[in-house]
């Protein structure tokens, strides 16, 4: 048992690995349930390299904002033994023991796909010092359900950024979730790079399988065949049921990244659309049946299949944590034209975040309340400071945008502008450390706020 600091208590094991070890634990400063990753070994080598880069990142990400689907960093120590990175704790299941082999319904596939669009372009677009930062290892083994299947991304060890680097780094991710372009080794990632591996998670979701193999050599070859019969397999096995969501998953699945969607929200939209277009219900149930704890234990969730009445429990604690455990990091250790030798290095489960304690999940007589999964609208970032310009002057779309509620990616979308749509400024801007500008805009009679990145002033 590692002896941890005093502000932990009642830990508990829930997972064992290679390198370390994942414990629950309570925490006396933050009145929550904890989970502790504690690295065991030499703090030296490439694992402990994604150890760091995964603290370091989860601490800036939450220091500047708390995105509610992005593992919330709480404390970490790199000082002495124990080595360790303290994440919240998030009760519920992973999206791989939620698919379970099954095809999910559209309401839950447009859910994950918007909630997880909405973290990835905070890491691609949100952050001042950071951004763009790409994850590298979208799957829905890193992708976790709470109790109202709200979507929290996890595993931030190998994502890439301008501060992490590591040389003679190989390819990297995950074989049959990774773009093309990582395939030509490291550095070749692009934001684009996450939302392939999206529209893979999205298919996954809606068909039960995954579409790509897991290993480097069969999932190039797939990749090359896709390409070359104009993605006929997928429109095979979706096309008769989705049509049009099928021409929006083989958009965010092209093969040259610069012809997929421009951001991951944009994609997720059209997603959304699409599947109500070919006859999909999109908004969740009323009646939507909950995740209960298992009886007398508080470590278990009932997976709920969504489509089917039988049920079949999984346990989160022990199953997901020795599952990321166990599988690790896919290293791929040659480029395109090399050999399709791979190797793995293993890292511990990544710690699993629970509802903060303005959003606990009341419990009455072993059921879980689940309301419908929404993203919470955050405070503007704090660096941003208001500038009043002008009136009366316009902006431009140079692609299609959204206008939101707030000057944040996190608010609310109230309807999306065209390219090549013009609004009117309200002479309100919000102005971030990192040059990024909000622009207030009125559009169609809404008032909202666009970004400078794809609106243009005139």
């Amino acid at each position: 048992m590692v002896s941890l600091p005093s502000r932990y208590s009642s830990s508990e094991l829930i997972g064992k690995g290679l390198s370390g070890a994942v414990y629950r634990a309570y925490d006396k400063q933050t009145h929550r349930d904890v989970a502790i990753k504690v690295f065991v070994k030499k703090p030296e080598g490439i694992v402990w390299q994604y150890f760091t880069n995964e603290a370091t990142t989860l601490r800036k990400l939450t220091e500047h904002r708390r995105h509610p689907h992005i593992l919330e960093y709480i404390d970490s120590n790199f000082q002495k033994s124990p080595y360790y990175l303290t994440t919240a704790f998030v009760d519920g299941v992973g999206l791989h023991e939620q698919i379970g082999g099954r095809p999910q319904p559209a309401w839950l596939v447009a859910s994950v796909v918007d909630q997880v669009a909405s973290a990835l372009d905070y890491l691609h677009h949100g952050h001042p010092q950071m951004s763009p930062i790409v994850h590298r290892d979208i799957k829905p083994q890193n992708i976790l359900l709470d109790r109202r299947y709200n979507a929290v991304v996890i595993d931030f060890s190998i994502a890439s950024h301008e501060g992490f680097g590591i040389e003679d780094e190989k390819n990297i991710g995950t074989p049959g979730y990774m773009a093309p372009e990582q395939y030509a080794g490291a550095g070749h990632e692009k934001p684009a790079s996450d939302q392939f591996a999206l529209a893979i998670v999205a298919i996954e979701m809606l068909t039960g399988k995954a579409p790509l193999p897991n290993h480097t050599k069969t999932a190039l070859a797939k990749l090359q065949q896709w390409q070359e019969t104009d993605y006929a397999e997928i429109k095979r096995s979706l096309g008769a049921r989705l049509p049009r969501a099928t021409e929006v998953l083989i958009k965010a699945l092209h093969h040259d990244p610069a012809q997929r969607y421009p951001n991951c929200e944009l994609f997720a939209d059209e997603l959304r659309r699409a599947l109500a277009a070919d006859g999909e219900v999109v908004t969740p149930p009323a009646n939507l049946p909950p995740m209960k704890a298992a009886p007398g234990r508080t470590a278990s969730v009932e997976r709920v299949d969504l489509r089917r009445p039988e049920r079949v429990v999984f346990s989160l604690l022990v199953v997901a944590a020795i599952v990321v455990l166990l599988i690790g990091i896919w290293i791929v250790s040659s480029p395109v034209t090399g050999s399709a030798k791979t190797t793995a290095a293993t890292t511990p489960a990544q710690p699993t975040l629970a509802p903060s304690p303005t959003s606990q999940v009341p419990i009455t007589g072993g059921q879980i309340a689940v309301t419908p999964a929404s993203i919470p609208t955050l405070a503007p970032i704090a660096t941003a400071t208001t500038v009043l310009v002008s009136p009366n002057t316009t902006v431009i779309m140079k692609q299609r945008e959204p206008l939101r509620a707030g000057p944040s990616t996190d608010t609310k979308i109230i309807l999306w502008m065209p390219q090549g749509a013009t609004a009117e400024r309200t002479g309100r801007e919000e102005r971030t450390s990192s040059g990024l500008i909000w622009y207030e805009v009125v559009y169609q009679g809404q008032i909202g706020w666009c970004r400078s990145i794809f609106c243009q002033p005139q």
